[in-house]
């Protein structure tokens, strides 16, 4: 947080969320980022926030396999990207859609061989109902849970078109 408000204090210069040709805005937003970090530091990290199950031993993990490595990413469940670490402005940023490929691919066009980092903490990202679900079964100890638990939301296991049931009590 308080990088980003030097970013925009330092730079002066505010930022809009409009789309530019088929650039969406979080891409653009992270690549003026990541010329405001290539003068500061030689890797980033980019979380994305919807990851409830990640812990601080997973983030730990990733930085320890930084010390050695240019680029490691993340896959969601879902054919996104749920981190990547790089050196600033090394790729262009393809967030949105089924990033993870796009971004596998932006590293092969430079020559690049980014490590695949599959974590099941990492992978789940909230999309959908049944992510939500996932939560409630994997989420013990995490803020999430806590919050879907005070707003009522249950899971069961359910055999037909989606794995999970998930309700909220009242409806």
């Amino acid at each position: 947080e308080l990088e980003l408000t030097a970013l925009v204090e330092e730079e002066h210069k505010p930022s809009k969320a409009s789309k530019d040709g088929d650039e969406i805005p979080l891409n653009k937003a992270l690549k003026q980022a990541m010329k405001w970090c290539r003068k500061k530091t030689r890797k980033v990290i980019i979380l994305p926030s919807d990851i409830p199950l990640i812990g601080k031993t997973n983030v730990k993990l990733l930085i320890d396999q930084a010390k050695n490595l240019d680029f490691i990413i993340v896959p969601s469940k879902g054919g996104g990207t749920n981190a990547l670490i790089i050196k600033p402005l090394s790729i262009d940023m393809k967030f949105g859609g089924f990033s993870f490929k796009k971004h596998i691919e932006e590293a092969e066009k430079k020559k690049m061989a980014p490590l695949v980092h599959d974590s099941f903490y990492m992978a789940l990202d909230v999309n959908t109902t049944e992510d939500l679900g996932e939560i409630m079964l994997h989420g013990n100890g995490t803020e999430t849970k806590k919050y879907l638990e005070s707003l009522g939301i249950k899971v069961e296991s359910c055999h037909g078109h989606e794995r999970l049931k998930v309700t909220r009590d009242n409806e």
